[in-house]
């Protein structure tokens, strides 16, 4: 059974004019839009429906077009008309609908004091009109502890890559380990140091390493600087859901001697998706890399002797101080414990592979002496 418009809108008095019972529909307090849409839905499923019954059962056409005597002259040109007409009723109930749509939203800015770009967003109007809801409890999220590790630096001189780090783990303020490893070797002239989350860092670090073991046995030579350093990126890059979880961050440095280039000693620092960048001169990274740069900019720019003409007992001693000193102001770097003799991680990468400092080496370096420093 068709429903009509005017049993749709109970109010009275009934208004038999389209555009006035569309004006006093509108001037109601109640006046609910789904009314008119669910008028056009209707006309549109009448307005077809009547046209393929007619057109199935033409013997219809007889008691609508009673007048005629031919029924096969008329049946086309009549179903033609009732198409048209069922068209610009339908047409109708659209301007209807758009017109009470755009009242229903002035009135509605008017009242509750919104912008026009609220207006005309439709995630906005949607919210309006009930359709979308948002919840009513947010959900909280619950910050993850995890293991983190700083401060780490990576540095150019005379005989070839420094690189160091302290050696505290930390989870938010506690201290959790006070002889951990930063520093890892990659290959046979490549280390990467890592500063912050352990967890996602040692897995990196290992992937890498059999990246490029993989790599070297199939295809019986190494990997360029240039795949090294990409697939680094890569690994970070694949990390980054984590990352937007806010756990997981890994902000290393790649250090690397290459033997063919004319410029071997090679020194990249990354950001936490992966872009990578090549230090002219040093890096560091962690919670106490602003201090540690800062220190190497000194140390180069104003100190006796740049960095890049240190020799090796130099380039140490210049580290070793580096990460005391950072360690003064931030309480996650460990520096150098006097009383448990524990000192930072500091390898040499030359062309004769990676070397890696003794502590007793270190111990005799390292003089805090307030006269020299």
């Amino acid at each position: 059974m068709r429903t009509k418009l005017s049993r749709l809108v109970p109010e009275k008095p009934r208004i038999k004019s389209v555009r006035g019972q569309f004006v006093s529909m509108t001037d109601q307090p109640a006046f609910d839009l789904s009314m008119v849409s669910f008028q056009v839905e209707l006309e549109t499923e009448y307005l077809f429906a009547d046209t393929e019954r007619l057109v199935r059962e033409p013997w219809r056409l007889r008691k609508t077009c009673g007048s005629f005597r031919s029924l096969e002259l008329v049946t086309m040109p009549m179903c033609s008309i009732l198409l048209l007409s069922g068209y610009f009723r339908l047409g109708v109930f659209f301007l209807i609908y758009s017109s009470a749509m755009a009242q229903q939203n002035e009135r509605e800015i008017t009242r509750g004091g919104l912008n026009s770009a609220d207006a005309n967003d439709f995630v906005t109007v949607l919210r309006r009109r009930g359709i979308v809801r948002e919840p009513e409890h947010q959900a909280v999220q619950v910050p993850v502890p995890e293991t983190q590790g700083t401060t780490i630096l990576a540095f150019k001189f005379a005989h070839g890559v420094l690189v160091a780090g302290d050696r505290r783990a930390t989870m938010g303020n506690i201290v959790m380990y006070d002889r951990t490893e930063k520093v890892f070797e990659v290959d046979r002239h490549s280390v990467m140091a890592i500063a912050g989350s352990f967890g996602a860092a040692w897995e990196t670090a290992r992937t890498l390493q059999h990246s490029f073991q993989f790599y070297r046995r199939s295809q019986l030579q190494e990997m360029s600087l240039e795949g090294k350093v990409r697939a680094l990126a890569k690994l970070l890059r694949d990390n980054l859901g984590m990352v937007l979880q806010g756990v997981g961050v890994v902000v290393p440095l790649f250090a690397t001697y290459d033997i063919n280039s004319s410029d071997p000693a090679k020194v990249f620092f990354y950001d936490a998706m992966g872009a990578h960048f090549e230090a002219t001169d040093f890096a560091a990274s962690g919670s106490g890399g602003p201090a540690v740069r800062s220190i190497l900019y000194y140390e180069n720019a104003w100190g006796p002797t740049p960095l890049r003409q240190l020799d090796q007992k130099g380039a140490i001693t210049i580290a070793l101080r580096a990460l005391d000193t950072a360690a003064e102001a931030d309480s996650a770097t460990g520096g150098v414990d006097r009383l448990g003799k524990i000192f930072p991680i500091v390898k040499i990468l030359n062309q004769d592979g990676i070397n890696t400092v003794a502590p007793e080496q270190l111990a005799a370096l390292f003089q805090p002496d307030h006269g020299d420093w």
